[in-house]
């Protein structure tokens, strides 16, 4: 096989050297030579846009991450102010305690109780069991505050249902522990304490939102 015959099957590939200056050093090298060199070549080239691609990707993920959270606070924050029979305060914050509680004692039986073995293990690689496991932790969730103190916001469990889809997935929280928290490994049984209070910290943050903009 020929240099060109190479070249040929790759042509979007960028070389270190000028084309002519490569086509030089490959005359004085054996077939067997060619083809080790720009098997070697292109494997580097391979690598440098796939490092290129997952790094513009990851970017492009975490973009959309942050647009899907702000504008789902902004919808929730909007309809509760129009719809919710509650004051709905931006600097005077006061939280409803009793619906915090609520909603922690929902969110303990909808993470853990109802969660399966099976969701809990394929749910970061399976949309399926993350959607059906968010689904039924919204629920649960909203359920426990409309039973115990006749609670229900629609914004809200839209507001939990897509938090919850966002922080199961795993890409945030292997973001926040790499790149804020500087674990080298996310994914080690070392620090799968640290990944679940992290986890759970982030639930928190939710339920403590619903229950300061009611």
């Amino acid at each position: 096989m020929s240099f060109f015959d190479l070249f040929r099957r790759n042509p979007k590939i960028k070389l270190r050297k000028p084309t002519k200056e490569f086509i030089l050093d490959v005359k004085q090298l054996t077939d067997e030579q060619i083809i080790e060199e720009m098997a070697i070549e292109l494997q580097k080239v391979s690598a440098i846009r796939l490092i290129k691609l997952q790094r513009i990707n990851k970017g492009i993920f975490f973009f959309l991450i942050f647009i899907v959270l702000f504008t789902t606070l902004i919808v929730y924050s909007l309809i509760s102010s129009f719809i919710q029979v509650t004051n709905f305060r931006f600097f005077d914050i006061s939280v409803n305690v009793e619906l915090f509680i609520y909603l922690y004692l929902g969110h303990k039986i909808g993470d853990y109780l109802l969660q399966s073995d099976k969701q809990a293990k394929s749910k970061q690689s399976s949309w399926h069991y993350l959607l059906v496991h968010c689904a039924i932790y919204s629920l649960s969730v909203i359920a426990i505050p409309f039973i115990f103190m006749g609670y229900f916001n629609l914004a809200a469990l839209f507001f939990v249902f897509i938090t919850h889809v966002v922080i199961d997935q795993g890409a945030l929280l292997r973001f926040w522990m790499k790149y804020i928290k500087g674990i080298k490994d996310p994914d080690s049984e070392e620090v799968t304490i640290v990944k679940l209070e992290i986890d759970q910290t982030f639930h928190y943050i939710v339920i403590g939102i619903i229950s300061i903009l009611g």
